[in-house]
C-alpha cells in the first residue's frame, strides 16, 4: 500500500526550530524551545525525559493532535501546515498509527471490527479488502483465533496487541506508543515490546514511544532525550540508571 504522503528520500520525520506556546491567562508557558528531530524510517526509538519536560507536547504535534505554535514540520517530506489540529483529521487518519497505555477499542465491536474501522476512518479500499487487510493484520499479532471476541472478553495484554494491530492496519508513516505497556504486568508487557520489535523489523514500521518503562529502553536502538522543553544529549536519570556501567580493574 502507498500512502498518500509524498516521499522524499530522506527522513518520515523532520521538525525544525519547532516550539509550543501555552496561553493560561494572560501568561504564557513554553512547552518547547526550538526542537530540531529528524527519524528515519524504519526506526525503533523511545522519547525520554521527566514529567513536565515536554514528552506529551511534543508526541501530541508529531500526531497531528496538536499544532507547533512555530518552526516547520515534515511528514514524508510534506509539509504539516494548519492553525488547528482538526483540519489534520484526514492525515490522522491515513499516515498516523497510535497506541495508548488505555487501549481505546470500541466496545461494541469485536476485534476484525475495531481493526477495519481504522482503514475505514482513513478512506483505503473497498469493504471486502479492508475485512482481509485486517484479518491478516489480526492474524499477525497472533488473535487469529479472536477476531470474533469484543474487548471485554480479551485480557489486558490481547487488547493491546488489538490496538496495535489497529495502528498497523493503515500501514501509517510513523507509530506513536504512549505508555503502552504501563498497565500490563511484567509478562505481557515484555511480550508487547517483543512484539513492537517484530513487527518493526518484519514489516519496516517506524515507531516512537513516549515511556517511562526501563523495560522498552532496553529493546529500542535510539533514545529521544528531553528535559526542559528541549532535546539534550544528558540523559534522564531513566536512561542513565539503564546504561551499562563501566567498570575499572583493580
Amino acid at each position: 500500500m502507498v500512502s498518500t504522503l509524498p516521499t522524499s528520500g530522506g527522513p518520515i520525520v523532520r521538525l525544525r526550530s519547532v516550539t509550543k506556546v501555552y496561553k493560561l491567562g494572560r501568561s504564557e508557558v513554553t512547552a518547547l524551545h526550538g526542537v530540531d528531530l529528524d527519524i528515519d524510517e524504519g526506526e525503533l526509538g523511545a522519547l525520554v525525559g521527566p514529567s513536565g519536560s515536554g514528552k506529551t507536547t511534543l508526541l501530541n504535534i508529531l500526531g497531528c493532535l496538536d499544532v507547533a505554535s512555530g518552526g516547520t514540520y515534515e511528514l514524508g517530506g510534506q509539509p504539516i501546515v494548519a492553525q488547528d489540529s482538526d483540519l489534520l483529521a484526514p492525515i490522522r487518519s491515513r499516515d498516523i498509527g497510535f497506541v495508548f497505555q488505555s487501549f481505546n477499542l470500541i466496545p461494541v465491536l469485536d476485534v476484525t471490527e475495531n481493526v477495519e474501522l481504522s482503514l475505514t476512518c482513513a478512506g483505503k479500499h473497498g469493504p471486502a479488502e479492508r475485512r482481509r487487510r485486517a484479518e491478516e493484520m489480526i492474524d499477525s499479532v497472533g488473535l487469529a483465533s479472536l477476531r470474533r471476541h469484543r474487548p471485554d472478553e480479551l485480557s489486558g495484554g490481547q487488547r493491546q496487541r488489538v490496538a496495535i494491530a489497529r495502528a498497523l492496519a493503515t500501514e501509517p508513516r510513523i507509530v506513536l506508543a504512549d505508555e503502552p505497556t504501563a498497565s500490563l504486568d511484567t509478562e505481557t508487557a515484555l511480550e508487547i515490546i517483543e512484539l513492537f520489535v517484530t513487527l518493526n523489523r518484519q514489516r519496516r514500521a517506524t515507531i516512537l514511544f513516549s515511556t517511562h518503562d526501563p523495560r522498552v529502553l532496553t529493546h529500542v536502538r535510539r533514545l529521544i532525550h528531553l528535559k526542559d522543553g528541549q532535546l539534550t544529549d544528558e540523559p534522564s536519570p531513566l536512561a542513565a540508571a539503564m546504561a551499562p556501567q563501566k567498570t575499572t580493574a583493580p
